[in-house]
């Protein structure tokens, strides 16, 4: 299993155009640095879809897990929100690995700090675009 994932993604430094000792090429000076980039956005776009897809299995597993009367209560207060804090808690596990642990810590933190702060942020002021309403001139 592990040497199917291993194959599954590329090393960047592999990509043409850059040779992995920090000379890479400039964007699209050549034509291997238009295939790399190319390339990197077609694997950016697999990998999105795979992870939609995913998400969209949880979501419809955990609604017809709401459906059982006798295990409702549990599976929206513990087994949902346990789905919810994994992917949290595997960042931070993943991001703690390495020789040099602190510092990439502080970066899974980073990430899950601005995952967190985007997820907010983008609904609030979505509704308070979408949610305004005209003003009469009496300001009523």
């Amino acid at each position: 299993m592990g040497s199917l994932l291993s194959h599954a993604f590329i090393d960047p430094n592999d990509l043409p155009g850059c040779a992995g000792k920090g000379d890479c090429d400039a964007l699209f000076s050549s034509a291997d640095s238009a295939w790399g980039l190319l390339q990197t956005l077609s694997l950016a776009a697999a990998y999105g879809y795979v992870l939609f897809c995913a998400s969209n299995l949880l979501s419809e597993g955990s609604e017809l897990l709401l459906l059982v009367p006798s295990i409702a209560g549990i599976v929206g207060s513990v087994v949902l929100p346990v789905l919810g804090a994994v992917p949290d808690g595997a960042i931070m596990l993943f991001s703690g690995l390495g020789e040099d642990a602190q510092s990439e810590l502080q970066v899974g933190v980073g990430a899950l700090a601005g995952s967190t702060i985007m997820l907010l942020t983008l609904p609030w002021g979505l509704s308070v675009y979408y949610g305004r309403v005209p003003l009469s001139r009496s300001g009523v």
